[in-house]
C-alpha cells in the first residue's frame, strides 16, 4: 500500500524477519513503470549511477547520477569491462587495461610473489561443499555421509588446488554470520575410522559412486582429488562433467549421487545458509540438492526465518548448524577467500561482504576524473 510519495507499506502474510534484507537487494531496486520494451537494454534506476552505454560482449559505461539521493559517486564515470574468462581477466590488468581484477585460484601464487603489494583478500560469505543425495540408496545412511567427510583430507586440498584461499568449513554458516560456532572441530582425516564406519553400515566391501561437477577449472583437480581419496576407503566414484545448466538439471532431479557446487550468500543471515539448502520444501530445485528430509531441520530452518529476537535466532541458527553437521548431508570442504589486485592508484574500494553490495561510491583513481 503507498502511504505518501515516500512511504509504501508491507502487509506480509507470515513473519518474515529476512524482509528488510530481501528488500535491500537489487532486484528489489525502484524502475520506471511501465518499463517500456527496450528497458533491459538502457535501464533507468534510482541508483548512484546512470546508464550510458552498452556494446554486448565488450563493456557498460556508466555515469555519476548527480541527482542520487544518497552519497555522489567520486568518480565521473565508470567503465565495465566484459571478460568471461578469468585468466585473460588477469592478462588484461597486468597489460595496464583494468583497475581491479579479481585473481583465479591457480594464479594465486604467482600473484603473491610477484604482485603482493597490490592485492587484497576478504574471506567470503560462502560455501564450497560437495551435496550428498541422502535419498538414494546407502547415502541414506549418516553413518556412511560421515566416512565420506572422514575420507577426505581437507587442509592439503585446499592448500594444494586453491593456494590456501579458504578457511576450512566445519559446518554450513561461514564465518561472520550469526549461528557460526567457532569452537566446533571439522571433520578430521581419518580413513580408518571412514572405512569403519562403512563396515558397520554394510558397505565394508566398498561403493560405487556418481560425482557430478560443471566444467569451472578449479573443480577439476578438487573432484580428481575427492576421487582418489574416496577410492583410498573403498568407494569408488564416477565423475560426470557437463556444463553449469546441464549438471544443476540433473542434480536438481535427484541423478547425482554427489554434486560439487558452492552457495554464495544473497543476504547476510543465518536463514540463507539453512532454509533453501535443507528445508524439505526445497529438496531438489529449491536449493536443497541434499535432499534432506529431516523433520527437526524442518522446523529448526522455519524458527530461524520467523523468529523476530535476534538472539534467539543465533541460538536456533547454532543448533540447526550441529544438527547439519552431525547428518552430513554435505563432505564440508571450506569458505573461500576472495583474492583481488588494485591499481596502486586507486583508492575506495574494498571487497563486498555480498557479491551484489557494492556501490563504487568511493572509488576512484589518484589524479583521475574518469573511470575508476
Amino acid at each position: 500500500m503507498v502511504k505518501d510519495d515516500s512511504t509504501i507499506v508491507f502487509s506480509l502474510e507470515e513473519p518474515l524477519n529476512i524482509f528488510p534484507k530481501l528488500v535491500a537487494m537489487p532486484a528489489t531496486g525502484i524502475v520506471p513503470t511501465p518499463t517500456g520494451d527496450m528497458f533491459d537494454q538502457s535501464p533507468i534506476g534510482s541508483g548512484p549511477w546512470r546508464f550510458v552505454e552498452w556494446s554486448h560482449d565488450d563493456y557498460i559505461i556508466l555515469a555519476r547520477n548527480p541527482d542520487y539521493w544518497g552519497q555522489v559517486p567520486l568518480a565521473d564515470s565508470m567503465r565495465i569491462r566484459i571478460i568471461p574468462e578469468p585468466l585473460t581477466q588477469a592478462a588484461e590488468y597486468e597489460r595496464g587495461g583494468l583497475t581491479v581484477v579479481e585473481i583465479p585460484f591457480g594464479e594465486t601464487r604467482r600473484w603473491e610473489a610477484r604482485r603482493q603489494a597490490e592485492l587484497k583478500r576478504r574471506p567470503t560469505i560462502r560455501d564450497l561443499y560437495i551435496a550428498i543425495n541422502t535419498s538414494r540408496g546407502p547415502l541414506s545412511d549418516a553413518r556412511v555421509r560421515q566416512a565420506l567427510n572422514l575420507a577426505i583430507d581437507v587442509p592439503t586440498l585446499l592448500n594444494s588446488v586453491m593456494a590456501g584461499r579458504g578457511l576450512q568449513a566445519h559446518g554450513v554458516i561461514p564465518p561472520g554470520i550469526a549461528g557460526y560456532d567457532s569452537a566446533r572441530a571439522p571433520y578430521p582425516y581419518d580413513p580408518d575410522s571412514a572405512r569403519k564406519l562403512l563396515a558397520a553400515a554394510g558397505h565394508a566391501t566398498g561403493l560405487t559412486l556418481k560425482f557430478w561437477r560443471s566444467q569451472r577449472p578449479e573443480y577439476a583437480r578438487i573432484a580428481q582429488t575427492v576421487q582418489q581419496s574416496l577410492a583410498a576407503v573403498g568407494v569408488q566414484v564416477e565423475i560426470i562433467q557437463r556444463d553449469a545448466s546441464s549438471a544443476r538439471a540433473a542434480v536438481r532431479k535427484g541423478e547425482a549421487d554427489l554434486f560439487l557446487t558452492d552457495w554464495y550468500a544473497d543476504y547476510p543471515d543465518p536463514e540463507n545458509f539453512t532454509y533453501p539448502l535443507f528445508n524439505s520444501k526445497n529438496a531438489g530445485t529449491g536449493g536443497n540438492y541434499a535432499f534432506l528430509k529431516d523433520p527437526v531441520i524442518d522446523s529448526l530452518t522455519v524458527l530461524i526465518r520467523t523468529t523476530v529476537d535476534e538472539d534467539e535466532k543465533a541460538r536456533v541458527a547454532r543448533e540447526t548448524d550441529a544438527r547439519l553437521f552431525a547428518l552430513a548431508p554435505w563432505i564440508f570442504l571450506w569458505h573461500p577467500v576472495d583474492l583481488w589486485a588494485l591499481n596502486p592508484r586507486f583508492e575506495g574500494w574494498g571487497i563486498p561482504a555480498i557479491f551484489n553490495g557494492q556501490r563504487w561510491q568511493d572509488a576512484h583513481v589518484i589524479g583521475a576524473g574518469t573511470r575508476p
